[in-house]
């Protein structure tokens, strides 16, 4: 049996679960109660702006800011943008409420006021609405007055503990600064220093000098050195003379070159062995420099001692000369086998040389610890450098600083003094002859339009919120069923048509549907509805007298709640299928009484009629449940009783 028709709309699932068409038109139908409440909206807001929409007047007072910026240019408080955002300041607001004796709060009075500056100018305007024009001007010029006194009382106030607090802080930086003085001259007179860079430039010319004296004594004491081997060596080659031969003099002249002799062979082999240990020395320095654990100075004193070593140890190509130039001499001067005479004065030439080496020794060492003091005080300079720097920049920063606070001193000074103001009233507020607007027509259209969005908002609310079922759409939407017809509600019903009258054009759909619905000749329909009064007889008998005009032979039968028995009316609608093409039952409503569960199993289909606004879908909902309980296929619906407007 098929379950479509003209009415059905589709899937649910793919539907809204609200018919926007539908609703549109109930909010329309409601047109009237919106207007009303429209109309009663612009009475309460008529009367709310008359009493509380007032006019609002609008009072100004301007001041000129201008400041003493000397010393200050930079101090962000100095700007006019600044004042005038303390201008609104809470304790400004309640002095200004006090002195006029207003009852009403801070926010309200903030509200009211505003502070404006312009571009390139140091104004300040304080502008003020009031639905007073005498109260607008007050406000404006006692908030003013407030203003520039509380300025005034703070920046004398600031000024005099700005004074108290440079003058304590100056105090202090001088006890620090003559602190500081007595350390350095301390300092200076315990180092001697007067002048440091000079004083430097003394000590390196001193130590240039005394190099120079050391290194021409140690040249001395070489060639002595040189002479007397020279000499020793030509009374080596000299005939021995018996000790008793010999004077006095000349053996102690003798011993004394053996004892020179042994001398410089134990300093050459002690020199060769310090050359030995400063090169191991200067290599393992050179290896922990190249892997970053030595310092520069300490690589560089390692080389310097290798080179010392090395130079004392090795002769020059200038030293081997001189000392073969001493041979020779020495070979002419002193023959081998000269005589007594001249091996006499060759021993005391020895002597003398000898002699001459003690002195020279003497002022090689003088001279070298001249050298090692000189170098030790350059050494320590910059230690004094440093120390004399650090009390230097702590002196010169205290002054710098004091220089600043005796400024900043004389600054708050000359305006704790100061008579010139920094706010010049230019022009006073005065009350205003005309109101600059009027709240009345934003009270009125605010007051209309809440009205009527409520209206609105409760007329759609009521439309969204209905559970019944208003028009085809709605149906589609709400009821899981196959519109079968859609039937309009009927004013001043006069019975079934007469024979020569027209069925109305909805039955005659009606009966159109059902036909095609259910085709089979002699079926038995039962038209139930869930509740009482819902029109299932008209449509029943409308529906038979629409078929009947199509000749077809038509069986309207009722039941009676209570009287059905099963067994009876199966045998009676049989006989009834059989001798007409249709058979329709008026059943009872289904939520009312079981009568209808009863016959469903003995139609061929069922026929669920709904009232239209009147059925919530929660009723219907149940009653096709029940239906579709008894095994009896549904046929489709009925929307009957419909508003035309919803057609």
């Amino acid at each position: 049996m098929s379950e479509q028709g003209s009415y059905s709309g589709g899937d649910q699932e793919e539907r809204l679960p609200i018919h926007l068409w539908t609703i549109a038109v109930g909010v329309i139908r409601r047109r009237r109660f919106i207007a009303g409440f429209v109309l009663a909206s612009m009475v309460v807001g008529l009367a709310a702006a008359l009493l509380l929409g007032a006019p609002v007047y609008e009072a100004q007072s301007v001041l000129l800011y201008h400041p003493d910026t000397e010393g200050r240019s930079n101090d962000p408080a100095l700007t006019v943008q600044t004042q005038s955002n303390m201008v609104l300041l809470d304790t400004n607001l309640e002095e200004t409420r006090r002195r006029l004796d207003m009852p009403v709060s801070l926010k309200q009075l903030e509200s009211a006021c505003e502070v404006k500056t312009t571009p390139n100018a140091a104004l300040i305007m304080i502008q003020v609405l009031w639905n007073s024009p005498e109260v607008a001007a007050k406000i404006a010029n006692t908030l003013r007055d407030v203003f520039v006194t509380n300025e005034e009382n703070v920046r004398h106030t600031t000024a005099n503990q700005e004074v108290q607090d440079l003058r304590a802080r100056i105090d202090q930086l001088r006890e620090r600064i003559k602190v500081v003085n007595e350390r350095l001259d301390g300092f200076t007179a315990s180092s001697g220093l007067v002048d440091l860079d000079k004083e430097t430039q003394n000590y390196l010319v001193e130590l240039t000098s005394a190099e120079t004296l050391f290194d021409q004594a140690r040249a001395d004491k070489q060639s002595l050195e040189m002479q007397i081997r020279s000499v020793q060596r030509i009374l080596d080659r000299a005939p021995k003379e018996t000790p008793k031969d010999q004077p006095l003099n000349e053996l102690n002249t003798r011993a004394t070159r053996l004892l020179n002799a042994i001398h410089e062979d134990q300093t050459i082999r002690a020199n060769q062995a310090e050359l030995q240990g400063a090169e191991i020395d200067l290599e393992r320095a050179k290896q922990l420099y190249a892997e970053g654990l030595l310092p520069k100075s300490s690589y560089d004193k390692a080389e310097a001692n290798y080179k010392t070593q090395k130079a004392r140890a090795i002769d020059t190509g200038q030293v081997s000369a001189w000392r073969e130039e001493m041979s020779r001499l020495d070979q002419g001067i002193i023959p081998v086998d000269g005589g007594g005479d001249s091996l006499k004065e060759t021993k005391q030439k020895l002597f003398q040389l000898q002699l001459d080496q003690i002195a020279a020794e003497q002022k090689v060492k003088q001279y070298g610890e001249s050298v090692d003091r000189l170098r030790k005080k350059i050494e320590g300079l910059p230690k004094l450098q440093r120390d004399f720097l650090t009390f230097s920049r702590e002196a010169e920063s205290n002054e710098t600083e004091l220089k600043m606070l005796e400024d900043k001193l004389g600054r708050a000074e000359r305006e704790q003094m100061a008579k010139l103001k920094e706010f010049v009233t230019i022009a006073d507020a005065t009350p205003p002859a005309f109101p600059v607007h009027s709240r009345r027509t934003i009270i009125f259209l605010a007051v209309c339009a809440f009205g009527t969005v409520l209206a609105l908002g409760v007329v759609l609310s009521a439309e969204v919120l209905n559970r019944t079922v208003r028009s085809a759409g709605e149906a589609a939407v709400k009821v899981p069923l196959t519109l079968l017809g859609v039937v309009p509600r009927m004013s001043g019903y006069k019975g079934l048509p007469e024979p020569t009258e027209r069925v109305p054009e909805p039955f005659r759909a009606l009966a159109l549907h059902v036909r095609r619905t259910v085709p089979k000749s002699g079926a038995r329909l039962l038209f139930i509805s869930a509740r009482p009064g819902e029109g299932v007889t008209t449509v029943v008998d409308y529906l038979a007298e629409s078929l009947r005009r199509e000749q077809l032979s038509v069986l309207v039968r009722g039941s009676r709640p209570g009287g059905t028995k099963t067994d009876r009316a199966s045998a009676v609608l049989a006989g009834d299928s059989e001798s007409n093409d249709i058979v329709l039952l008026d059943g009872p409503p289904i939520l009312e009484s079981v009568d209808a569960e009863v016959l469903a199993p003995l139609c061929d289909a069922a026929i669920l009629v709904i009232s239209s606004g009147v059925t919530p879908v929660s009723d219907i909902t149940e009653a096709i449940a029940r239906v579709r309980s008894t095994r009896v296929p549904i046929a489709g619906a009925v929307l009957n009783r419909v508003d035309p407007a919803y057609l």
